[in-house]
C-alpha cells in the first residue's frame, strides 16, 4: 500500500511539475492510490472511503516529516560536532562493544593483518601448485 501511495505521489509531482516537498502532491497521490486500492477492495463506496483516508493520512505524514526534518538535521549536526577529526566523527556517541567480532584496527594492526594475508595468500598458491 505504501509503495502505491509513494508511486502515485511521485507521479502527481511529475505531472504537476512541482517541488518534491509540495503537500498537494501527497494529497493527490493519496487520493489516487486510495481510490485504486479501495476500488479493488470494496467497490465504489470503498474507493471513496479509501481515497479520503489515504489522502488525509499521507498528507499528515508528509507534513510531519517536513516539520521534523530541521530538528533531525540539527540533532545530527550536534552529534557529529563531538570531534573535529573525520575518522573519530561518530566515536563520541557510538562505539563497537568489546565482545563484538567486528573490531576497528589501528594502522599497525591493519598493516600486520595485510602482511599476514599476503603471506597466507602466497603459501596458499604454492600449496595448490604442489598438489597438482
Amino acid at each position: 500500500m505504501l509503495s502505491v501511495h509513494l508511486g502515485a505521489r511521485e507521479l502527481a509531482r511529475d505531472a504537476r511539475q512541482s517541488e518534491p516537498d509540495d503537500l498537494i502532491n501527497s494529497a493527490v497521490g493519496g487520493f489516487a492510490s486510495g481510490a485504486l486500492l479501495g476500488r479493488l477492495q470494496g467497490g465504489h463506496i470503498g474507493a471513496i472511503r479509501y481515497s479520503i483516508i489515504f489522502a488525509a493520512a499521507g498528507t499528515a505524514l508528509d507534513f510531519t516529516e517536513l516539520q521534523l526534518r530541521p530538528i533531525l538535521h540539527r540533532f545530527m549536526n550536534t552529534v557529529s560536532e563531538g570531534s573535529c577529526d573525520k575518522k573519530d566523527r561518530f566515536s563520541s556517541w557510538w562505539k563497537i562493544p568489546e565482545w563484538s567480532p567486528i573490531q576497528v584496527l589501528d594502522e599497525e594492526a591493519l598493516a600486520a593483518k595485510q602482511a599476514n594475508e599476503e603471506k597466507m595468500g602466497v603459501q596458499g598458491v604454492l600449496g595448490n601448485q604442489n598438489k597438482e
